[in-house]
C-alpha cells in the first residue's frame, strides 16, 4: 500500500499570498535605485515609512511584518546587512531563535540573486533592532471594542429563557495612518508624484530612533 505524500497541496490563500509576495518583490527590487535616489523622502512621508512589502518581516517565532522605513535603515546602518559576491546583501525576511536553526533571504545588487540561506547564525541583534525600532515608530494603537450580539438567558421565573443581547469585550488594532502600497510607491517615485513629508508635530517617527546592542550599550540614529 503506497503511503500518503507528505507534501501538502496549497491552499487558495498560500497561492494567493505567494503571488503576491513575487509580484511585489519584482516590482520593488526593480526599481530598487529610484526607491534609494528617494529615501530621504521615504523616510520623511509616515504614508511611505510605514509601507510593508509583502516579501518582508522579521521575528524570532513567528514573522511580523517588517516596514519599508525600518528596513532602509536597517540596511544604511549595515545591521540588515549579510556578505555576498563582492557587496553585503540586503535582508527583507528573517526568522528564528537564538537556538534554533534561522533562514534568511536576502537581495544582492551586486548579482542581483535572492534566495533562502539556512543555518545556525544567531539573529538576535537584527531581531533586537526592528523590534526596538518598530515599539518607537507604532501606526496603530490599541482600543477596546465592544460586540453586541442576541443570546439568551436563563431564570427560574416564567418566562424560564428569554432573549437578550450580550457584549463581549475584544482588543482591536486601530490604524493611525494609511499607508501606501508597493504599487502605490513605486508608481509615485517614477512619476514624480512624490508625496509630501509628514509635519514633524504630526509624524509617529521621533526625530531620533534609539536600539540597544549587547546588554547595556545603546545606539542612536537622528532622523531630521
Amino acid at each position: 500500500m503506497a503511503r500518503p505524500s507528505a507534501h501538502r497541496t496549497p491552499s487558495a490563500a498560500q497561492i494567493e499570498r505567494a503571488r503576491q509576495v513575487n509580484e511585489e518583490f519584482d516590482l520593488f527590487f526593480g526599481s530598487i535605485d529610484l526607491v534609494l535616489a528617494h529615501e530621504a523622502a521615504i523616510l520623511a512621508c509616515d504614508e511611505y515609512f510605514f509601507c510593508r512589502p509583502a516579501f518582508s518581516g522579521y521575528g524570532q517565532y513567528t514573522a511580523k511584518p517588517l516596514p519599508l522605513g525600518v528596513m532602509l535603515l536597517g540596511w544604511r546602518l549595515g545591521i540588515l546587512r549579510e556578505q555576498c559576491c563582492a557587496k553585503n546583501a540586503w535582508l527583507i525576511f528573517f526568522a528564528g531563535g537564538s537556538a534554533s536553526t534561522t533562514w534568511r533571504r536576502g537581495y544582492c545588487p551586486d548579482c542581483q540573486k535572492s534566495e533562502r540561506r539556512y543555518g545556525y547564525e544567531v539573529c538576535v541583534e537584527k531581531i533586537r533592532f526592528c523590534m526596538d525600532i518598530c515599539e518607537q515608530v507604532r501606526d496603530w494603537v490599541e482600543v477596546v471594542e465592544i460586540e453586541h450580539f442576541p443570546s439568551q438567558t436563563f431564570s427560574f421565573a416564567e418566562p424560564a429563557i428569554a432573549p437578550c443581547y450580550a457584549g463581549k469585550i475584544r482588543k482591536v488594532r486601530k490604524l493611525l495612518v494609511e499607508a501606501a502600497t508597493v504599487a502605490q510607491l513605486i508608481t509615485e517615485l517614477r512619476t514624480g508624484n512624490v508625496r509630501p513629508p509628514t509635519a514633524r508635530e504630526k509624524s509617529l517617527v521621533p526625530d531620533k530612533l534609539t536600539w540597544k546592542v549587547g546588554n547595556a550599550e545603546q545606539k542612536a540614529y537622528q532622523i531630521i
